[in-house]
Parts: C-alpha cells; sequence; structure tokens
C-alpha cells in the first residue's frame, strides 16, 4: 500500500512534461484572458489600418517612336534605338513638357502632384513608351496621361519645326557656295585646254603625248571622286529612303506655306482622332465627325501638293513630316548631287577630248 502510493505521484508529472501540447493547453487555460486581449488589439488595429487605406486607380498610354529604316533591316543601332528611348522618356518628365500639360488641366492638380504619381518606361524590344498616372481619383490618371502625351507631341512637332527651319536656311546657305564652285571648276578646266592648246594636240606630236597622259589622268582622278560622290549619295538615299528626286521635291513643298498648313491640320485631327480613339468606340458620332476630317484635309492636301510640283508627281503626304536629322541628310544628298553633276560634266568634257586626240 506505501509503495502505490509512492509511485503514483512520481508517474503523473513524468507524463505532463513528455507532452507540450497538454502543456500549452493548460498554459492558454491559465492566461486565456490576456491571449484574447492580445489577440482582439492586433486584429482590431489591422481591421482599422486596412480600412484606412484608398484605393489606387491607374491609366496608361503608349507613344511609338519611328525607327531608322536601315538601322531596322541591318539590326545596327538597337542600343542607340534604347538610349534614345531613355532620353524622349527624361523630356516627358521635363519641366516644360509638365508645364504645358499642367496648364491643359484643371487649377487643382499641381506639377509635384503630377510627377508623384508619373511613371515613364521603355517597353522591352520594342520602340514603344508605356506613360502611367497612378491616382486615388478615378478620374484624375486618364486626364493625366493624355495631357503629358498631347503636351509632348505639341514640344516635339515645336522642335521638329525649328530644326527644319534650321536645316533648311542650311541648305540656302551652301547652295551659292556649291554653284561657285562648279562655277570655278568650269573656269579651271577651260584655263586648262587654252594653257596646253588642246585644239592644237594633233599637230605638236612632242606635247600630244604628255596632254594626253594628263588627261587621262585628270579623267581617273574624276572618276574616283565621282565614285565616292555616288556611293555617298546612295548611303544617304538609303538612309533617309527618299531618292535625290524625291528630296528635291520635299525641300520645295516644305516652303509652300499652304501645304504647311493643310498638313498641321490633318496632323492636329490625327492627334485628336487617336486620343478619342481611346476613349469611345468607331460608331461615335465624335469619331465620325474627325474621320470625315480627316478624309477631307487628306483630299485638300493632296490637291496642294499637285499645285506645288504637278500632277504627274507623287509625294506620300507621311513624308512632309521631316525631323531634323533628315533634313540634315537631304542638305547632304542636295550638296552630293550637285557637285555629282558638275564632276560629270567636267568628265564628259574630258573623255570627248581624249577620244579626239586619240582618234587624231
Amino acid at each position: 500500500m506505501d509503495l502505490r502510493e509512492l509511485n503514483l505521484p512520481q508517474q503523473v508529472p513524468q507524463q505532463e512534461d513528455s507532452n507540450p501540447l497538454i502543456g500549452l493547453l493548460t498554459t492558454l487555460r491559465r492566461q486565456w484572458l490576456p491571449a484574447t486581449l492580445v489577440f482582439a488589439s492586433v486584429f482590431g488595429i489591422s481591421a482599422y489600418l486596412a480600412s484606412q487605406q484608398k484605393p489606387l486607380y491607374e491609366a496608361s498610354g503608349e507613344l511609338i517612336f519611328k525607327i531608322d529604316r536601315a538601322a531596322r533591316l541591318t539590326k545596327i543601332g538597337d542600343e542607340e534605338t534604347q538610349a534614345n528611348l531613355q532620353t524622349e522618356a527624361r523630356v516627358i518628365l521635363s519641366a516644360p513638357v509638365v508645364d504645358l500639360a499642367v496648364k491643359s488641366l484643371p487649377p487643382s492638380f499641381k506639377d509635384a502632384d503630377i510627377v508623384d504619381g508619373l511613371s515613364v518606361v521603355p517597353i522591352e524590344s520594342t520602340n514603344i513608351l508605356k506613360v502611367s498616372y497612378q491616382s486615388s481619383n478615378a478620374k484624375e490618371p486618364a486626364a493625366v496621361v493624355n495631357a503629358l502625351m498631347n503636351s509632348y507631341i505639341a514640344n516635339d512637332l515645336k522642335a521638329s519645326q525649328a530644326e527644319s527651319a534650321t536645316a533648311r536656311k542650311f541648305i540656302v546657305s551652301q547652295l551659292p557656295k556649291v554653284e561657285k564652285d562648279l562655277v570655278d571648276s568650269e573656269l579651271a578646266l577651260r584655263r586648262f585646254k587654252e594653257k596646253n592648246k588642246i585644239t592644237a594636240l594633233a599637230q605638236e606630236s612632242s606635247s600630244s603625248i604628255g596632254a594626253v597622259i594628263g588627261t587621262d589622268q585628270q579623267i581617273t582622278g574624276l572618276k574616283a571622286q565621282l565614285s565616292n560622290l555616288e556611293a555617298s549619295s546612295r548611303a544617304t538615299r538609303a538612309r533617309i529612303g527618299i531618292s535625290a528626286n524625291q528630296a528635291a521635291l520635299l525641300n520645295t513643298l516644305s516652303s509652300s506655306e499652304p501645304v504647311k498648313q493643310t498638313f498641321a491640320e490633318l496632323k492636329k485631327v490625327e492627334e485628336q482622332l487617336a486620343i478619342q480613339g481611346t476613349q469611345y468606340g468607331a460608331d461615335h458620332p465624335s469619331i465620325k465627325r474627325l474621320k470625315r476630317q480627316q478624309s477631307t484635309l487628306q483630299n485638300l492636301l493632296q490637291r496642294r501638293i499637285a499645285e506645288v510640283i504637278g500632277s504627274g508627281k507623287s509625294i506620300n503626304s507621311r513624308d512632309l513630316q521631316i525631323g531634323g536629322l533628315d533634313l540634315s541628310l537631304m542638305a547632304d544628298l542636295v550638296k552630293s548631287e550637285i557637285n555629282r553633276s558638275g564632276l560629270q560634266q567636267q568628265l564628259d568634257t574630258l573623255e570627248n577630248s581624249f577620244n579626239t586626240y586619240t582618234i587624231a
């Protein structure tokens, strides 16, 4: 009897210690009130914080940039394209573009409000920039994105027009110099003929050999220069995607006020159509009205182009939107063509003279 009484108290604590779950339940039964208070406090604070958070609304738009045609075919310049996209992204977030966008928005908007919620990032492996804006107000994101893209387009158009004006001034300033060089070359050729008495070469056998050799050397030199100019012209034409004749026509059209005015109106309508196309369907009255205006302006533009360059010549109206780089290349192309024409005339004259001397 004494042994059973002594052994039972020793076995009970060993069973409790060997099972931690029983110990945990025992603790919870003893401390249920503090545990309940802690759980209720944590749950209440979490619910309060969740109720204070406002939902964010986001709107986004995309801007597509023109890729150089030669780079697109050869896959050369991909890194430069991405760098250009990064540059344009910084331009979109620049103060002039943001200020212009703010002016078109309600007075409640501020620069800080727009910049803080804006995101402009390139889409990988494309020539597209994605413009996004987040706000707790459901009406703000779309308005801000549209205003910012319109502001960027207007700023880019203004910069392109300034570059075009500069390029035209450069072309005009270079033409007199090129023409003077051509006249000087013709005079130098005439003096060469008079000095070497080309008309009397058949009668002067001793001098004719030296003159023929000199003429042949000049012909070889002119052919080399002509070949270099033709290679340069081909490279320039491939880069801008137009021929020398088209470059001359576009240069003529760029100085026509009716053509420029009609093209500007057409671009404005197309920009409005692109913007409202993201908000309305094709059957919406505003979309139909803008499409009618677009068709009317396209027909008017073609008529005015025909009035300037003639009805028998064709120009794609999209080529009228020429950037500063293309205008600079056009200037190089025009200069190369003028030089090539002058060299070709000299070469033809020398070859005719050379043939006359050798036959004689």
